[in-house]
Formats: structure tokens, sequence, C-alpha cells
């Protein structure tokens, strides 16, 4: 078996606070700390890992593998060489985030709250089969999803 290896999460990433949100309407997602807000006519992210900065929604992980807008509710991560994103994702959302912020009645994440967690890796190559086989079993569920959905709107 090949051996993993231990990192701070900061070693792996590139993390931005995000901005505020754009005014202008448009085609691309801004994201804020529960996931798309709104759409936008720019972007500041892409292929990027979203997490909720302030507030109720502190800690939640989301994915965007296209272009985004990642408001000042949330940070943008990006991974750098050394690992793969939708691998990245996968692992920062089973770092139960929400229960690692600071604050009590306005609960905030930190880029060193979050780059500060110790992590073990496996190389690249390995990262990316994990992330595909993760992401198809994701797809299935979507689709079990929508079937059902479509089920009980027939039945109905």
């Amino acid at each position: 078996m090949e051996q993993w290896k231990e990192y701070k999460v900061s070693d792996l990433t590139i993390m931005k606070n995000g901005k505020k949100r754009p005014t202008c309407s448009g085609l691309f997602p801004v994201y804020g700390g529960n996931g798309i807000m709104d759409y936008a006519n720019i972007y500041n992210a892409e292929n990027t890992i979203v997490v909720g900065r302030v507030g109720a929604y502190c800690g939640n992980v989301y994915y965007c593998p296209d272009k985004c807008w990642v408001s000042d509710n949330a940070i943008a991560i990006s991974a750098n060489d050394l690992t793969d994103v939708k691998y990245l994702f996968y692992l920062m959302s089973s770092l139960d985030l929400h229960h690692q912020h600071i604050g009590g009645a306005q609960p905030l994440m930190t880029q060193d709250i979050i780059g500060g967690f110790n992590v073990f890796i496996p190389n690249l190559e390995t990262q990316k089969r994990i992330a595909n086989i993760l992401s198809s079993l994701d797809s299935k569920i979507e689709l079990n999803r929508r079937i059902n959905d479509n089920l009980i709107k027939s039945v109905a």
C-alpha cells in the first residue's frame, strides 16, 4: 500500500475571502455561506471550493467546477499542485467545519482555522481515482433523488 503523507490544509490550498456581491445580474452563480444565492455578470473564482465564513451557514462546503462569484460571506479555496480539487472538496467536506468556528452569537470561520487542520493524503493519481469514485456515487444519488421526486409527483 502506498504511503499517505501528512500536511496542513494550508499547505495544499490557496485561500481567499470572497468579495461583496455584484449588483448586475448575469450567468455566473454567486455563492454565499448557504450555496447559490444569486447570479452575476462577472466572476472572481473558477473551479473552486466555497466554505461558508460567517453566520448560521458557517462551515458549509460547496464545489463549483465552473466560473462563479464568491461573496464576502464565504471563503474561496483552490487546490495547489499537490492536490486534486475534487478530492480536496471531499476531504474538506469530511472535516466537520461546522463545529470549528470561533465566536458565539455570530460564528466565524477563518482561513487560519481551515488551514490549521492536519490531514493525510495519497499521491495525486490516487486522489483523482478516489474523487472520481465519490463523484460517480454523488451523481447516482442525485439521479435516484430525481427519480423519486418524479415518482412522488406522478402518484400525487
